[in-house]
């Protein structure tokens, strides 16, 4: 504690998690922010306590429904991916990307202009741009696998996402290997 408020009253403001007790003995964990100030020519601390119990709550939450997702989608044999406004990958996922011999990593903060040639990469983009206009595309594209050559087919679903004001902010798609069903 002495190294904390020494370093508050160096004119720095520190803040960190600490476990409290409530008036009545409950624990509760804290966001602690001491932040120095002066008064009559001195330096006092003035602390900030605020109980962040559920906030971490619903961060672990969160983290953990992620996990889950991530593991589920991980094994499905479909590309389940998502873009933002700008048509850059926001996630990709799925055993469909090791089919045509890429990884997530490939994708991530690329637009399809970054990831195809000029022809399939405006393509792409068109199809993208359309469901980020509201609208719900189905389309088909053929992959090349990068490791062995096979041509692939794949038909892909790509539906608008809104946040909580019912804009438009990015999309999400799925697509399936269809090349045994051609």
């Amino acid at each position: 504690a002495e190294e904390v408020i020494s370093k508050a009253l160096k004119g720095d403001r520190y803040s960190f998690e600490w476990t409290h007790h409530k008036n009545n003995g409950v624990e509760f964990l804290a966001e602690v922010t001491l932040s120095p100030y002066i008064m009559n020519d001195k330096t006092m601390i003035m602390a900030i306590v605020r109980d962040i119990t559920e906030q971490r709550r619903l961060q672990l939450a969160q983290a953990l429904d992620r996990q889950r997702l991530s593991r589920v989608v991980d094994h499905v044999a479909d590309i389940i991916f998502e873009i933002d406004s700008d048509c850059r990958y926001l996630s990709i996922y799925g055993k469909g990307l090791r089919e045509i011999g890429t990884e997530t990593e490939q994708y991530i903060g690329k637009t399809p202009l970054d990831i195809y040639d000029e022809y399939k990469g405006k393509d792409v983009m068109e199809k993208y741009t359309d469901a980020l206009k509201g609208n719900i595309v189905n389309y088909e594209i053929i992959h090349e696998n990068t490791e062995n050559g096979t041509k692939l087919h794949f038909e892909s679903f790509v539906s608008p996402i809104f946040d909580i004001n019912k804009n438009i902010i990015g999309a999400v798609g799925i697509s399936r290997n269809i090349t045994e069903k051609i």
